[in-house]
């Protein structure tokens, strides 16, 4: 996804840009009791483009943006035309200039926590062990459990 976006990017020789990109990886566990109902995983990933354009209006420097998404279905193409067509939706907006914040490359940070490294199903499994373990009682039990782990990673890159 990112080479499209940087491809279009180029394309329409865009100067200033900002890019966040989202994938999250997700687990859900459903049970009746003890026993495991159903299992749903998925990964969804996003892009939130912000394409800015610098121009003049009534002899006065200004600064207009516009966002989009893009996701990893989309086609050379359809990236293309989403950025070009923010490019053009960015002249209407009559921000006055203001300057972006210079950051540096950074390596990637690890958010610190007993599940860090761990994979969503061994997070899942703990979980449940968790929960089970003092439903011993038998006149009472627990009767329904939802589990819901999410892992998300995010990328941020500019001009």
């Amino acid at each position: 996804m990112r080479e499209k976006i940087l491809q279009a990017i180029r394309k329409f020789q865009i100067e200033t840009y900002l890019v966040t990109e989202k994938t999250v990886e997700g687990a859900e566990l459903y049970f009746i009791k003890k026993e495991l109902d159903m299992r749903r995983m998925k990964q969804d990933a996003v892009s939130a483009v912000t394409i800015y354009r610098d121009f003049e209006a009534d002899g006065k420097k200004m600064r207009g943006s516009a966002n989009i998404n893009i996701f990893p279905e989309m086609t050379q193409e359809e990236v293309d035309e989403a950025v070009k067509g923010a490019y053009y939706a960015a002249s209407f907006v009559k921000n006055p200039f203001f300057e972006l914040p210079k950051g540096k490359k950074e390596n990637k940070v690890q958010v610190k926590s007993t599940l860090c490294g761990k994979s969503l199903e061994e997070i899942g499994d703990a979980f449940v062990k968790a929960l089970y373990c003092v439903d011993v009682q038998e006149d009472a039990f627990i009767n329904t459990a939802e589990f819901f782990m999410e892992k998300t990673t995010t990328a941020i890159y500019n001009s």
